[in-house]
């Protein structure tokens, strides 16, 4: 495979350590992705690669030369099947630059990362938005190469507007993130269990928080992550606030309620509205949502988990929580 006409430059695929090339990363990213879409910032794709985990993050790189032109990231998740916990990864952040697609550069990517995933005896986890290009090749490909993927459903994306008000119960900013304890999540939620390095990670940065609502007595009734992200749209960059994942399940219709309220006004500007972005609901009691005012858009992506082996015990997941990356 060359590169462009007339171009006698080789384009080769490989296994890369993400700090050599993240900033060629987010520039592909960013190149590769139509608004309206999460900004890949170097700040941003630097967190996302820097997650702490039992293994790396592994990352496979197309190269024109010296230039990156496409990529796509397995990042260190933790998580847990009833009482089993387990080291996965998050297969994401693929990208081809437009001036290389319809080279097979995506399948190339696949086909490079996918036995190094296979070679750890990694579970893998992978979204994709509903009927696209992409949620293809999430399915096919990983299938080609002998991994057994159980589905995981349909993600509709929510959105919340804040409409004044206190929220009926406190929030806060959890302090003490040792201080979080997870609740079995059922046989068939493959659910968020971070470890104490991960809850610092989701904590750190002016623009990350992990948000506690408090009942009457002070118990914890639910635990959520919030980030402030830069967003691009046909506007161009604009800040957007995202609920990524709860990690404890909110305990009633008013717990949700606050930690949405709490996640709408933190980083809202004065006069502007106080909104937020809920891509996961799962766990979260339907009933709830239109009393809150959590409200559905037209988004939605679609979840798969997947192992080398056909009997392993995380393909009897139905559902996760974890965050849509």
């Amino acid at each position: 495979m060359t590169g462009k006409p007339g171009d006698s430059s080789p384009i080769v695929t490989r296994l890369v350590a993400p700090g050599e090339v993240v900033d060629q990363v987010a520039t592909v990213l960013q190149r590769a992705w139509p608004a309206p879409v999460i900004h890949y910032s170097l700040d941003y794709c630097g967190w996302q690669f820097r997650f702490p985990g039992a293994q790396p993050t592994l990352m496979a790189a197309t190269f024109d030369g010296d230039r990156v032109v496409g990529v796509m990231a397995a990042v260190p998740r933790r998580m847990a099947l009833g009482a089993r916990v387990e080291n996965v990864c998050l297969l994401s952040f693929l990208g081809v630059d437009p001036d290389y697609r319809r080279r097979g550069i995506a399948r190339e990517l696949y086909r490079v990362l996918l036995p190094e995933i296979s070679r750890r005896e990694l579970v893998m986890m992978v979204f994709a938005k509903t009927n696209t290009a992409g949620l293809g090749l999430i399915e096919s490909e990983p299938t080609a190469l002998g991994f057994h993927g159980v589905s995981l459903g349909d993600y509709v994306i929510h959105g919340f507007m804040a409409r004044g008000g206190d929220a009926p119960m406190k929030v806060e900013v959890c302090q003490d993130v040792s201080s979080l304890q997870f609740a079995d999540a059922g046989p068939t939620m493959l659910a968020s269990r971070p470890d104490l390095l991960q809850l610092q990670h989701y904590a750190v940065g002016e623009h990350q928080r992990i948000a506690v609502v408090r009942n009457e007595a002070g118990a914890v009734a639910g635990a959520a992550v919030v980030n402030h992200s830069r967003y691009v749209n046909q506007r161009g960059l604009e800040w957007t606030t995202i609920v990524d994942s709860f990690l404890i399940a909110p305990t009633s219709a008013d717990a949700l309620k606050s930690l949405l309220t709490y996640a709408a006004t933190e980083f809202a500007e004065d006069g502007a509205p106080a909104l937020c972005t809920v891509p996961n609901v799962s766990g979260l009691d339907p009933e709830w949502f239109r009393p809150v005012g959590l409200r559905r858009t037209a988004t939605s992506y679609s979840g798969i988990v997947y192992s080398m082996d056909a009997e392993h015990p995380m393909l009897a997941a139905r559902r996760t929580n974890l965050e849509i990356a």
